[in-house]
């Protein structure tokens, strides 16, 4: 008990000096902007899509998102013509869902990124060019790049796909837009593949259009991505695709090419410009290859536990759960991005949580440019009180990270390269 007591102590100490430590770590490390373009290429990106096509377009977008393209206008003199794109100011008073609503006769209305509550309002956000394009279910109207016509078990046509990059670097991310369709109802949950050589990577269905909700004969456009690992050598490797019934447990279907996987492309991987320090080592989990789970304890009164624990830590109705997590950054971030610690019951169902930016604010991954720099470790502390009326059993621990605005989560990428799932499960809490 007094060993347990010291580890206690221990932690508490840590958390409360790691804010100095951790402030001495990033001087010494240098911090520059001189390599930050992401403003610039988004005001690039927003001029090759609309400038001079006269398309009449609606551009809704945030504060974010709005103010390169006022700096740009101001300090360049280069405006947007309103026959090209409106700008449309998304704001507390005019939200994104009644934006769109206001603007979508007007002509094709885009938005900036990928945004939740427009899905959730029942529009189609295709992507397009960088950008996301705001149709009427059963409206869409696509030209994939790459024309295809491969039927999955002879109920969903994939017509094509975009591949703007066929180069990655280990390390990085691989886009593919894929072009769907189904003249009948599919009733169960139907999800692609892909595989990159010896890489899997099976998608979840967070934030996807979901094979049931698809109207018959509408073309449904996803975007997807195939993180590389960093230890992937580099060289050719082929980019297959595939389709699997979760709802039926076929983990591969039948394709009208004969097999269980069509190659869309010959990708080449270069070498990673810069192989994180952590990589190779033991971790709790990759996130993406952005963000690592180094270590996690957990401590309720003088019970401590680390990493993925088997004993479950003894607990009662409304006593509060201490949980401490280090995380390092395997590179730059590419979004703001959010914890969540979730109690979840013997049946996997949600019982009770916290989501927050790491050490509740004082920390964001990004905000306006990447906070958190390659190899930085972060220490964040969590104090979850279970609920009062909570029954006894054994109860779960998980924990991950999602985009702030997209609301994805960030997939595990596990030791071989392959996804796995987007959650990591602590251990377990045995309520008495």
């Amino acid at each position: 008990v007094r060993q347990s007591a010291y580890c206690c102590i221990a932690l508490v100490v840590l958390v409360l000096m790691w804010p100095v430590l951790q402030a001495v770590n990033n001087l010494s490390r240098g911090i520059s902007l001189r390599d930050f373009t992401a403003a610039e290429e988004y005001v690039q990106a927003v001029h090759d899509q609309f400038a001079g096509k006269g398309q009449g377009a609606v551009l809704v977008s945030d504060w974010e998102h709005l103010t390169p393209l006022w700096v740009h206008h101001y300090t360049q003199g280069a405006p947007l013509s309103e026959q090209d794109v409106r700008l449309v100011y998304v704001s507390a008073s005019s939200p994104w869902v009644e934006s769109v609503q206001a603007h979508l006769d007007e002509g094709p209305v885009y938005l900036p990124d990928y945004r939740p509550s427009v899905r959730a309002a029942g529009f189609r956000l295709v992507p397009w060019n960088g950008f996301y394009r705001v149709f009427a279910p059963g409206t869409a109207n696509t030209n994939p790049a790459q024309p295809l016509d491969v039927w999955v078990d002879q109920q969903i046509r994939i017509f094509g796909y975009d591949l703007p990059e066929t180069t990655v670097r280990a390390g990085d991310h691989l886009e593919l837009v894929l072009y769907q369709t189904a003249p009948e109802p599919v009733s169960g949950i139907w999800m692609p593949y892909a595989q990159l050589g010896p890489v899997e990577a099976r998608w979840t269905t967070d934030s996807r259009l979901l094979t049931p909700d698809w109207l018959p004969g509408e073309q449904v456009v996803e975007r997807y991505e195939v993180s590389v690992p960093f230890t992937l050598a580099p060289g050719q490797y082929p980019l297959r695709l595939g389709y699997s019934d979760l709802s039926g447990g076929r983990p591969e279907l039948a394709l009208s090419t004969g097999g269980t996987a069509v190659e869309l492309a010959m990708i080449t991987v270069l070498p990673s410009e810069r192989v994180p320090e952590r990589v190779g080592q033991p971790t709790l989990a990759n996130l993406d290859n952005q963000v690592s789970l180094v270590d996690a304890w957990a401590w309720a009164g003088t019970q401590v536990r680390q990493n993925n624990w088997q004993e479950p830590i003894n607990v009662r109705a409304g006593q509060p759960v201490h949980l401490l997590l280090s995380w390092q950054a395997l590179t730059a971030p590419r979004e703001s991005y959010t914890v969540f610690i979730h109690l979840l019951d013997e049946a996997g169902r949600y019982v009770s949580g916290h989501d927050y930016t790491p050490l509740g604010g004082a920390a964001p991954t990004y905000l306006w440019f990447p906070k958190w720099l390659p190899g930085q470790t972060v220490l964040d502390p969590y104090r979850l009180v279970l609920p009062a009326d909570l029954p006894s059993g054994t109860y779960w621990l998980q924990v991950g990270m999602y985009g702030m605005t997209s609301l994805r989560r960030l997939p595990v990428v596990d030791s071989t390269g392959n996804l796995a799932g987007d959650r990591i499960i602590l251990g377990g809490l045995r309520v008495e």
